[in-house]
């Protein structure tokens, strides 16, 4: 029986079936473009920051370290560029190759669960994977991991592999890209948000809503399908990350336009506050301005916003609306220690440093009395946060943050 009650249906739904099994034919007989590579560059760089986290540590836990790819096609691009099972592959050998990991290699168990529902593509990645293995290994003394290649679909590979997700013996990392939308729930998002020590990228078209009004997955993120084409990707990461799943989860996105100004964006999911950070740091240095796309979100509503306003004053940029309401709060009293302030950080997808610059100047200006300035949640206990007084003027017309 299913612990996910309703994934099937969902699946089953699917308008266009074979439209998008020709799609993804389509896709895999391509090259690849510009976003698929930079989406392809944040899998492996968060892979990268990822592993050793884990391997590095001298301590027994975790036991085993499961990475998943749900939809992994043929593992090359036609012109044989890498796909995320090969760069997986190709980033755990550099970490292994780290002489801090190589006592959580030969300590703990490394499997990786490739999974696609096409036979063809299965063929095609078990030989891709094995020749690649073969280039990979051939002077390394260690085991390889062990991997896992199996043609199944969704709903048959999640049911198969829900005693790993939930063990919470095991780290997980999950990548879910499929085309189209289909398989974001809440049923599923509740579940993945309970499983312990995972961390999830799922990959998304975000256009799927404005052509698919009707669609029950549509309908359940109460979105109207009338949403411009920029705005979807952020509008159904707030719809997810405001579904009540009963526990602490960290969530953040990011879009990338491709070809067309067709829209894709990347949703982050943890249940921890490091992988949060982690990703977060490889958002930003992608997006140095707001760490939240490949290309400019507010641009393309700039004068629409900023119509009536005084364009000096307008806070519309993502680190100046934070700026301000970071300020509001702290004369208020809202943190009582970094750890809240930590908090509100990463619930605003920025990282405790852009606080760095806000907390000297209000300390300065003796608003605040703080010993740090960048909060971490590792520290306990947590550092005190300290009103002293109310300013007499605006500080966030005299604050410039650069």
């Amino acid at each position: 029986m299913c612990e996910l009650p309703g994934l099937e249906k969902f699946l089953l739904e699917s308008s266009g079936r074979k439209k998008k099994e020709l799609a993804r034919d389509e896709f895999h007989n391509t090259p690849f473009d510009e976003a698929t590579r930079e989406k392809l560059e944040i899998f492996k760089l968060y892979a990268k920051e990822w592993l050793p986290v884990f391997l590095a540590r001298k301590k027994s836990w975790p036991k085993e370290i499961h990475i998943f790819d749900f939809f992994s096609g043929p593992g090359r691009s036609s012109e044989g560029e890498l796909g995320s099972p090969l760069l997986l592959l190709e980033e755990i050998k550099n970490t292994l190759l780290q002489k801090q990991c190589l006592h959580g290699w030969k300590n703990r168990k490394i499997a990786l669960h490739f999974f696609d529902a096409d036979a063809n593509k299965i063929i095609l990645l078990n030989k891709n994977v094995h020749e690649y293995l073969n280039i990979l290994w051939h002077d390394i003394d260690y085991p390889p991991p062990k991997i896992q290649i199996e043609q199944k679909s969704f709903p048959e590979s999640l049911e198969e592999n829900i005693k790993i997700l939930k063990d919470g013996k095991s780290a997980k990392y999950i990548l879910l890209d499929q085309f189209g939308v289909k398989l974001i729930t809440p049923e599923i998002l509740k579940f993945l948000s309970h499983c312990p020590s995972l961390d999830l990228i799922m990959f998304m078209a975000s256009n799927f809503f404005n052509r698919f009004a009707s669609h029950t997955i549509t309908k359940s993120f109460g979105i109207d399908g009338n949403l411009p084409k920029q705005k979807i990707h952020n509008e159904v990461f707030r719809k997810l990350k405001s579904y009540d799943v009963g526990c602490k989860k960290y969530m953040a996105p990011f879009s990338l336009k491709k070809e067309l100004s067709n829209i894709y964006g990347i949703i982050f999911l943890s249940s921890s506050w490091l992988g949060m950070d982690k990703f977060l740091k490889i958002c930003w240095q992608l997006d140095p301005r707001n760490g939240e796309a490949n290309y400019s979100i507010e641009d393309d509503d700039k004068a629409a916003i900023l119509s009536n306003m005084d364009t000096s004053v307008a806070p519309f940029s993502k680190t100046e609306r934070f700026a301000k309401e970071l300020e509001e709060k702290l004369l208020l009293g809202i943190f009582n220690n970094e750890h809240d302030l930590a908090e509100f950080c990463y619930d605003c997808c920025m990282l405790p440093t852009h606080c760095s610059k806000i907390l000297s100047s209000m300390k300065r200006e003796g608003l605040i009395n703080v010993t740090f300035t960048s909060p971490s949640l590792g520290n306990n206990p947590p550092r005190a946060i300290t009103v002293i007084k109310s300013p007499q003027t605006n500080f966030f017309n005299i604050l410039k943050i650069s």
